[in-house]
C-alpha cells in the first residue's frame, strides 16, 4: 500500500503545492472569471458581442494580474475566511427570519368588490420583500468592511485608511445603536 500510495498518489499535488502553483493559479483563475462574466452579463447580450473578444479580454486582465498574485492570494484568503463567516452569519439570520415568520404588511391587491373593481389594501409580504434594498444596502456595507479588514485598500494603493479587524465589533454595535435611535425617533407615516 506504501508503495502504491509513493508511486501514484501525492507526490504530485505536494510538488504543486510545494512551487507555489496555486498561488498564481487561484488569483489568475478569479480575475479571469469575474472579467468574463462581466463582460457577458453588462449590455444587452454582453460587451463586445464576440465571446472571443471578451475571452481575449478577460485572458489579458488575468495576465495582468499575475506580478502582484502573491499579494493578492495572501488578501484573498483572510478576505474567503471573513466572507465563509459572514455568509453563513447571514444565512442563519435569513432562515431564522423565514423561520418565525416575520412579516411586513405591503398596498397591494386583497380582492374585488362585486362591481369588478379591484379593492386595495395591506397585503402580508415577506419582510426581504419588501424591505430589500434595506437588506442589499446592509450586504454592500458588509462587503466593504470585509474587503477593508482584510486590506483591500492596500492592494487598491490607499494606505491612508486603517481598519483593525478588532475593532469591527465596536462599529456594528455602534451601527445597531444608531438604528435604534434612528427607529425610535423616526416619525409615524
Amino acid at each position: 500500500m506504501g508503495f502504491m500510495y509513493a508511486q501514484f498518489g501525492g507526490g504530485e499535488i505536494q510538488t504543486l503545492v510545494g512551487s507555489e502553483f496555486f498561488v498564481y493559479l487561484l488569483p489568475w483563475l478569479f480575475v479571469f472569471a469575474v472579467v468574463y462574466g462581466i463582460l457577458s452579463h453588462t449590455g444587452n447580450g454582453g460587451i463586445p458581442k464576440s465571446n472571443s473578444a471578451r475571452a481575449v479580454i478577460s485572458l489579458v486582465s488575468a495576465f495582468a494580474i499575475l506580478p502582484v498574485a502573491p499579494t493578492i492570494i495572501g488578501r484573498l484568503t483572510q478576505l474567503s475566511m471573513g466572507f465563509v463567516i459572514v455568509v453563513s452569519a447571514l444565512l442563519v439570520f435569513i432562515i431564522l427570519i423565514e423561520l418565525l415568520g416575520v412579516k411586513s404588511m405591503k398596498k397591494g391587491p386583497i380582492g374585488q368588490d362585486p362591481s369588478g373593481k379591484v379593492i386595495m389594501g395591506d397585503v402580508p409580504t415577506s419582510i426581504f420583500e419588501a424591505h430589500g434594498k434595506t437588506f442589499a444596502v446592509l450586504v454592500i456595507i458588509i462587503a466593504g468592511l470585509l474587503f477593508a479588514g482584510s486590506g483591500g485598500f492596500d492592494i487598491l494603493g490607499i494606505r491612508f485608511i486603517s481598519v483593525d479587524p478588532t475593532q469591527f465589533p465596536l462599529l456594528f454595535f455602534m451601527g445597531v445603536i444608531a438604528l435604534i435611535i434612528w427607529w425610535l425617533t423616526a416619525e409615524k407615516k
